[in-house]
């Protein structure tokens, strides 16, 4: 989906704080720790947290049916910030290796590996960007549950910037089946 836009708006997002929508999983270690450092880091480093999601447990996602990992625990979260949307890409980075990320883990035939900490950038506003790094919004935000349920949580009208469908709606037409229920209550 991502390949076929031109980034546009990122730009001007650069010299304005803006609304970054994050999403957050961990399925190893103590989950709820990695969760709670990710978002303490992402407000000392990213900008400033304004909303987060209830903590949803979830079944893997993208496993072939003889594989097995332990449940994810996952968040979303919107933070303001001022970072050039590449520099807050990378701080992301910087955090997830920090907390323990191990990216040359062996992953299944997909691509998916159990990890300690994910961080991934799903909305920044009205921004289609495409690049080598980044593809925004989030290529596969509308396929998958564990991140709608908790996006729809808190951010249920807003807009995807391609498909022009509020999360509600993106929610409400979603194939995926996964299992995700809530795990934590909104704080």
């Amino acid at each position: 989906m991502c390949c076929a836009w031109q980034q546009r708006n990122s730009r001007k997002m650069m010299n304005r704080p803006y609304k970054l929508t994050i999403g957050l999983g961990a399925n190893l270690g103590d989950r709820t720790a990695q969760l709670f450092a990710a978002r303490e880091a992402l407000g000392k480093e990213v900008g400033e947290i304004v909303v987060s999601s209830a903590i949803y447990q979830t079944a893997p996602w993208g496993l072939d049916e003889n594989e097995m990992q332990q449940d994810y625990l996952n968040q979303v979260i919107v933070l303001t910030t001022a970072l050039g949307i590449e520099e807050a890409l990378q701080k992301c980075l910087a955090i997830e290796i920090a907390l323990g990320r191990d990216r040359s883990t062996n992953a299944n035939t997909k691509g998916y590996a159990a990890r300690a900490i994910d961080i991934d950038l799903l909305l920044a506003e009205d921004a289609v960007i495409e690049s080598k790094d980044l593809c925004l919004p989030h290529p596969r935000l509308h396929q998958r549950q564990f991140v709608l349920q908790p996006l729809c949580e808190i951010i249920p009208t807003a807009k995807h910037p391609i498909f022009k469908t509020t999360v509600a709606e993106l929610l409400l037409q979603c194939k995926d089946d996964t299992r995700v229920q809530i795990y934590a209550p909104r704080e």
